[in-house]
């Protein structure tokens, strides 16, 4: 008989742990009958913490007192350094804080991997830090060295100390951690569990519940009782502003038209439909909203199906009442009105009109009455 010894390496949660088994094979190459050394395996336990409520305020290890007091999903941007906003397959989150200095001198808050979001696959999304923002100041970045006693977001304030996340439309939030403990106990987070969670997604059983607000119900999937699965295209309403990207979208009017582009009529058989649109500019960083952005830039959005399926590009954009090019600068919250000019043969009975801007949320609209 002959010895042979193979090592197995397992490794959990960073530790690694070597066993290794003794074979004995017989000279015709069956398995002599030996028991197996047994196989331990090293588990990670979860990190110390305690479990929190939105709305109560909690001194952290680092000096300030901190509460988180809402979150809420949304396709609106958030207007902060780095300016974050919804592509056409996610959504926003918004972390509402309040911050106030516990110490006895000038605090700074940090609030680079400050707080995790964690969905109910285990997917973790952290905070950018430029993703932090005061309500008042938009793009400018709030100051956040304060004083003693001095805070930000507390809702007497009334102007909102904000955390974005960007994540995907169809993900469920179960957990928001905070990654500092409190002050004077031996913890390493804070956990916020988000009522839906189960056990398995929450970690363990007996803690409070919190609610992150949902989505609007012209884009959520109301299939989903949390009210965080966000539909592929939202159901646009003719007259109401629908968030895309760092815009809002409004749909004025479709209607068949006489009108003439670049001074012709329409093709023979063939008919105008023209959508006339007014976008506006959510961010506070002047000229940089743009009419390439909002006629769909390298990923343009906009068609038109009717009801044998057949899809409809636009075949030019127009202002809103001459026959010339859309162009404009966009201040913050400045509307700009352009016409989309469409070319579908007479008898086709059409169905909906999708806009949206530039690789961005898209909106769906009901135009079986355009005849």
């Amino acid at each position: 008989m002959r010895l042979q010894a193979f090592a197995a390496v397992i490794s959990v949660a960073g530790s690694m742990v070597v066993s290794v088994l003794p074979c004995v094979h017989a000279a015709n190459g069956t398995s002599a009958n030996k028991k197996p050394v047994p196989n331990d395996v090293k588990g990670q336990g979860q990190v110390s913490g305690v479990y929190a409520q939105f709305g109560t305020t909690y001194t952290l290890k680092n000096n300030f007192n901190f509460t988180l007091l809402s979150a809420r999903y949304t396709l609106d941007p958030l207007d902060c350094d780095c300016g974050i906003g919804a592509k056409t397959d996610e959504k926003v989150l918004v972390v509402d804080i309040a911050l106030k200095n516990a110490a006895q001198g000038d605090n700074f808050f940090n609030n680079e991997g400050f707080m995790t979001l964690v969905d109910e696959k285990g997917q973790l999304y952290g905070v950018s830090p430029g993703a932090l923002a005061l309500k008042s100041l938009g793009k400018t970045s709030p100051n956040t060295n304060l004083k003693p006693g001095q805070g930000l977001g507390q809702t007497i304030l009334k102007d909102p100390l904000e955390f974005g996340f960007v994540i995907p439309a169809n993900a469920r939030i179960v957990k928001i951690m905070v990654n500092v403990g409190r002050l004077g106990r031996d913890e390493q987070v804070m956990r916020y569990i988000i009522a839906g969670a189960t056990k398995d997604e929450a970690g363990a059983p007996g803690h409070p519940l919190n609610i992150i607000a949902p989505l609007p119900d012209n884009v959520r999937d109301l299939a989903d009782v949390s009210g965080a699965v966000a539909l592929a295209v939202g159901k646009g309403k003719v007259g109401e502003y629908e968030p895309s990207g760092y815009y809002d979208l409004r749909l004025d009017n479709i209607a068949v038209s006489t009108d003439k582009l670049k001074g012709e009529d329409a093709p023979a058989g063939k008919k105008y439909v023209v959508a006339t649109v007014t976008a506006k500019y959510l961010m506070e960083d002047g000229n940089a909203g743009t009419m390439f952005a909002v006629l769909g830039g390298d990923y343009p959005q906009y068609s038109m199906k009717d009801t044998d399926g057949e899809l409809y590009k636009p075949v030019d954009y127009r202002k809103a009442k001459r026959d010339e090019d859309p162009d404009h600068q966009y201040q913050r919250f400045d509307e700009y009105t352009f016409r989309i000019f469409f070319v579908v043969p007479n008898d086709a009975a059409l169905k909906t009109l999708t806009l949206g801007t530039g690789n961005s949320r898209k909106w769906a609209y009901d135009i079986s009455s355009v005849k």
